[in-house]
């Protein structure tokens, strides 16, 4: 998985819990498009059953036919009107629009997504770029939402991480010994 892909994942997670009623959000999966190649775990198990003489041009073939499949599915999404460059998640908050477009650390803006910058901006909206958790918090904070609780440091985060493990996602710990 993408680190792009694993921030985007923390962000919704954090989203579900962070906003208080009465902010509609929703992720946006434009980005899906993108391109696909054999890596070399892939090579390796294509080569284990056709031998390396001819994983080359087995990856190959995947690659072109998945690379043609994609290009479908990105041609259905643009006549569906999905708009290459839309940020990754979108929010609404008392009548105001805020988007957050989440890069991996070295991430930059790409041409389209600039764009989007300047209309959501041009429209009276709020639009952010974060590299992590912390700075959605930080710019949702500064957009003036009151969101429900404090985001903690990473060093608290990883010294509570081992004391979460049995504990279900909306209930008390589990109890030793079974019910």
């Amino acid at each position: 998985m993408k680190a792009e892909h694993r921030i985007q994942q923390a962000t919704a997670e954090y989203l579900g819990w962070c906003l208080p009623p009465g902010v509609w959000w929703s992720a946006v999966d434009a980005g899906a498009f993108g391109e696909f190649k054999c890596d070399a775990a892939l090579r390796g198990v294509v080569a284990r059953f056709v031998g390396p003489a001819l994983a080359g041009r087995l990856c190959a073939t995947i690659e072109s036919a998945v690379r043609q499949w994609l290009m479908r599915r990105g041609a259905e999404a643009k006549r569906r009107g999905v708009k290459r460059g839309v940020g990754d998640f979108i929010l609404c908050h008392q009548g105001r629009l805020i988007v957050i477009e989440m890069k991996a650390p070295s991430g930059r803006l790409s041409v389209d997504q600039v764009a989007t910058q300047a209309a959501v901006l041009a429209a009276g909206g709020v639009y952010v770029v974060a590299h992590d958790v912390a700075e959605v918090d930080r710019h949702l904070r500064e957009a003036g939402i009151a969101l429900r609780g404090r985001l903690l440091p990473f060093a608290a985060v990883s010294a509570v991480a081992p004391m979460m493990k049995n504990k279900g996602r909306h209930g008390p710990p589990a109890k030793a010994g079974g019910l």
